[in-house]
């Protein structure tokens, strides 16, 4: 009995913290720390503290990204290539994954030449070379 009450108690802890850090992280976010932007896109995504929403977790990845944070680009470029809470969209990926290779991200430049070799990235290709 002890152990189920102490089991319950941990819980109760663990949930609150959560939800803390979802309001707190929710506050900072729409004060435009693109941090926090990422963060809460991550929470809507995998439904961590709140319920999934794909396009919440959308809505703030494309803030974060649209202020330069790498993080959030490769967040963004995940969920278009595998379409996740939208069409696939391999131009949208490779623009975000783009990005994020700029800015040093070995694994979004690894991932832009693997859509070079396997050809979901022609259409931007062709595009960018004539």
């Amino acid at each position: 009995m002890k152990a189920f009450r102490l089991l319950v108690a941990v819980l109760v802890v663990c949930l609150g913290a959560s939800a803390q850090e979802f309001e707190g992280t929710k506050e900072a976010a729409e004060r435009g720390d693109a941090e926090s932007q990422d963060l809460l896109g991550k929470m809507y995504r995998d439904g961590e503290s709140v319920s999934q929403d794909s396009a919440e977790a959308l809505k703030w990845f494309l803030e974060a990204a649209e202020q330069g944070l790498a993080s959030a680009q490769a967040n963004l470029g995940r969920m278009y290539l595998q379409g996740e809470g939208v069409s696939k969209n391999y131009d949208e990926a490779f623009k975000w994954y783009e990005k994020a290779a700029e800015q040093g991200d070995a694994h979004r430049q690894f991932m832009v030449g693997d859509m070079y070799i396997d050809g979901s990235a022609i259409s931007v290709a062709t595009f960018i070379m004539g």
